[in-house]
């Protein structure tokens, strides 16, 4: 044999030898079983979501479970320990309610007092929208008696809801002058009450919104009692 071709020879060994190392040492992890090549799937689904039962060589399939790569589809309970925070709603759906007693209010102002007509803001509250396309629900109830004499002919109070300027609910009481025989000076409420008192606002975007609740009408007042009676509720809905 030639000296070269023993050369040849002995590299083209070498080479392969070397070549088997390396593949004994990428696969001896495998080889020990730390990393199966097969893997057993329990209860095998379509798009159903694996999880583990523990061991190195088997998996779950879950039916109640499923990713179709775009829906997350559950079957059962969602518990979590965290905040659920949906990037949309549905129609409807409740995204977030708020209760706001006298001492929460933005301002609070129920000495309804000057002369006529009465024109006063009593309330107002500055909420933050969750989303840009839903629909905000407002509640607002106080108790309230009315001053004044009662020798008019006609005396009336509005109540308004407003957010950022915009009228969105607005309630009305009207006292008619009574005229029989034994109390002339009579008067008698012919409508409803200023309070409580709701409105609904179509939003569009999540800048702050400032809510007001103001009274008007004619020179009797009202008194609005603050004892714990005063709430303003807020919900935000999908639409």
């Amino acid at each position: 044999m030639s000296k070269s071709l023993y050369y040849t020879k002995s590299r083209t060994v070498n080479n392969v030898v070397q070549e088997h190392d390396n593949i004994v040492t990428f696969l001896s992890p495998i080889g020990k079983g730390k990393y199966p090549l097969y893997v057993n799937v329990a209860n095998p689904v379509v798009n159903g979501v694996f999880t583990s039962d523990g061991t190195n060589s088997n998996a779950i399939a879950n039916a109640n479970l499923k990713f179709n790569g775009s829906l997350l589809d559950v079957t059962g309970r969602i518990q979590t320990t965290g905040t659920i925070i949906p990037g949309a709603y549905a129609p409807g759906q409740t995204i977030k309610t708020t209760m706001i007693d006298a001492s929460g209010l933005l301002t609070l102002d129920i000495a309804v007092t000057g002369s006529t007509p009465v024109d006063k803001t009593i309330a107002t509250y500055r909420y933050t929208p969750v989303s840009s396309n839903s629909q905000i629900i407002i509640d607002f109830c106080a108790k309230y008696s009315v001053e004044g004499a009662s020798n008019d002919a006609t005396d009336y109070l509005t109540s308004l809801i407003d957010i950022s300027g915009i009228p969105v609910a607005t309630a009305y009481q009207n006292w008619v002058k009574g005229g029989s025989v034994s109390q002339p000076n009579e008067l008698g409420t012919r409508s409803g009450t200023i309070f409580p008192l709701m409105g609904a606002y179509k939003n569009s975007d999540t800048l702050p919104k400032l809510i007001s609740v103001s009274v008007n009408g004619t020179n009797d007042r009202p008194l609005i009692v603050n004892d714990g009676g005063i709430w303003l509720r807020i919900t935000e809905i999908g639409r």
